[in-house]
């Protein structure tokens, strides 16, 4: 039996490198470390591994963003409906950078990273968010003015860690890290945009006493169409043009310690991703412009 359930596991390993997505699989502040959930492995121990990570099903995107998956993932097709809170909470002081470590990532799938934190009022080894307006912004990476995207060519790079601080004025109290890649590299076909959601629980601690304005993670779509403009995401927040003719990505507001802009509202509505690898750098794709 334990012959088996190692070949089982072993298989599924191999089965996330077949694939070709991600998922942050490991979270580190200066010399600790933290095993993220393994969703190919971590399910197939009896006790399962205890984490700081909730759950998630696999390495594959969320392309239904009226789905609750988009928030923290999840499967709703295949019967798993958002995620569950994770056991364990990791301790970590108001201004620690955060590395975290995503599995090997598709040079296809271009795109940026952004970074949002939730105050729990309760438990949060308990506490889902559903619908409330909880989430604030703590990071972005998009496209630099050299042309590098923040997803692929920055995480590269970095050998797969992505590095942010927690802003050093932050109140204490127990935190869920939302953080995700939204890949475009089908984006010049509606509904084309990939979301890859992680969500780490953390203890946050310190002096602070700033507590950033919140939205909901309601994403609402108005277009995705192929066309050869820009689209931006609700007031003074992301604009981009022409992915696939890698354009300017960049972001109108700057992300100040504590006080972000509004949680963007956008792609509420998206149906299905189409994966269509390997298209060439002068395709004409693109996607129209979304608005709150």
């Amino acid at each position: 039996m334990a012959k088996l359930s190692c070949l089982v596991i072993s298989l599924l390993s191999i089965l996330t490198i077949v694939r070709g997505h991600g998922y942050v699989q490991q979270i580190t502040a200066g010399s600790t470390v933290w095993t993220g959930y393994l969703p190919y492995t971590d399910p197939y121990y009896n006790p399962p591994p205890q984490r700081i990570v909730r759950a998630i099903p696999g390495n594959g995107p969320i392309t239904d963003l009226s789905l609750i998956d988009v928030q923290c993932n999840g499967w709703s097709d295949g019967g798993v409906i958002g995620s569950t809170p994770a056991p364990l909470v990791a301790t970590v002081a108001a201004g620690t950078t955060l590395g975290l470590n995503w599995t090997t990532w598709p040079d296809s799938h271009v795109g940026p990273m952004i970074t949002y934190m939730a105050l729990a009022p309760t438990d949060i080894t308990k506490w889902q968010p559903g619908n409330a307006a909880v989430w604030f912004k703590v990071a972005q990476s998009g496209k630099t003015a050299a042309g590098l995207w923040a997803a692929t060519d920055l995480l590269t790079a970095s050998n797969s860690v992505y590095s942010f601080t927690i802003p050093a004025k932050l109140k204490a109290g127990q935190y869920i890290i939302r953080h995700e890649i939204i890949a475009l590299h089908s984006a010049f076909e509606y509904p084309g945009a990939q979301v890859y959601p992680s969500c780490i629980q953390v203890q946050v601690t310190g002096s602070g006493t700033a507590v950033p304005p919140a939205s909901s993670m309601e994403r609402t779509l108005q277009q995705l169409q192929v066309r050869a403009n820009s689209y931006s995401y609700s007031s003074h927040e992301l604009t981009h043009t022409n992915v696939l003719l890698q354009e300017l990505f960049t972001m109108s507001t700057p992300i100040l310690a504590c006080v972000p802009p509004p949680c963007f509202t956008f792609l509420n509505n998206l149906l299905k991703a189409v994966d269509l690898p390997g298209l060439s750098d002068s395709w004409p794709g693109c996607v129209s412009r979304l608005t709150p």
